[in-house]
């Protein structure tokens, strides 16, 4: 079911059809940065690949890349972890 409504939610028109299309966006990257611990690492990203201080002044596509950039860091975190533990 996740993997269906990601693929609707990177869909070219899920922006123009879902009014909350950026908060949804917003809600993915901020928990998973907090809970890594990311928060400096996120900052560094956004300033030196998009020179903006702040999620909220990315461009739409942008922000997927940055989502899907977030989400790229806690798959390699978890993969981490699992070979720890």
């Amino acid at each position: 079911l996740n993997e269906w409504m990601g693929r609707l939610n990177n869909a070219p028109a899920a922006k123009k059809k879902d009014p909350n299309f950026r908060n949804k966006l917003y809600g993915t990257i901020k928990p998973i940065i907090k809970k890594l611990g990311m928060e400096e690492r996120l900052d560094a990203l956004l300033m030196e690949r998009y020179s903006v201080t702040s999620i909220k002044d990315l461009s739409d596509d942008n922000l997927k890349k940055v989502r899907n950039t977030v989400r790229s860091w806690q798959t390699t975190a978890e993969k981490n972890n699992k070979t720890e533990g």
